[in-house]
């Protein structure tokens, strides 16, 4: 798909952060050293505002040591409803990226504290070329093949996760990733569940227009 152009805004630098786990951060360039999560927050620009959603907004985040771009989640944590959406993202999030290669799914990376804007950061990887409801809103055409990219990548990742015992229950275009390469993938996991063997999922949850 065809870059989308992307809002402007103030640039806005990170500070006084924590580091949320001690895992070390896999970059999305090749890094000489080990970065630690108290790395990637005093290394990490926070740019413009790229997405928001019921549990926060989303930035693009440059990474200065490797001049890496990502994707940063910003969560408050004062609000209980969205501490615990955000558990649950963290906790999905950190058991699918291991093993990730090829995946459909967006890549996580890190999470660690800002205590100057009261949030839980989620650093993600970046999608370039924005959601399919981007597209849809730019009503720029979009061809047989992409559709049939689109289902194809959808399907890939939604097994992917039902494989690993995680149902999403949110899939709609704001939740499905371009990048200029031509990868698509899933991303959002605030409501995600994780079932046994026996269990059945009998909530109503997600976005009302798109259920089914």
């Amino acid at each position: 798909p065809a870059p989308l152009s992307s809002r402007t805004g103030r640039r806005a630098g990170n500070s006084n952060c924590s580091s949320a786990r001690t895992t070390p951060l896999t970059s999305a360039q090749p890094s000489a050293r080990v970065i630690s999560p108290h790395d990637m927050c005093r290394g990490m620009v926070l740019l413009e505002e790229i997405g928001r959603g019921a549990c926060g907004a989303v930035r693009k985040g440059l990474y200065v040591p490797t001049m890496s771009l990502f994707a940063v989640k910003m969560v408050p944590v004062l609000d209980d409803e969205r501490r615990h959406q955000m558990t649950r993202e963290l906790t999905a999030l950190h058991a699918l990226s291991q093993n990730s290669s090829g995946s459909h799914i967006v890549a996580f990376h890190e999470a660690y504290t800002d205590p100057t804007h009261g949030s839980i950061c989620m650093v993600l990887e970046y999608m370039n070329a924005g959601s399919l409801q981007d597209l849809l809103s730019a009503r720029a055409p979009i061809s047989e093949r992409l559709c049939a990219s689109v289902c194809d990548a959808v399907a890939r990742g939604l097994d992917e996760l039902h494989r690993r015992k995680q149902i999403h229950r949110d899939i709609k275009p704001s939740n499905i990733l371009l990048d200029c390469s031509g990868h698509i993938k899933i991303s959002d996991f605030g409501i995600t569940r994780e079932l046994n063997t026996i269990e059945v999922a009998n909530t109503f949850v997600g976005t009302l227009a798109f259920m089914s």
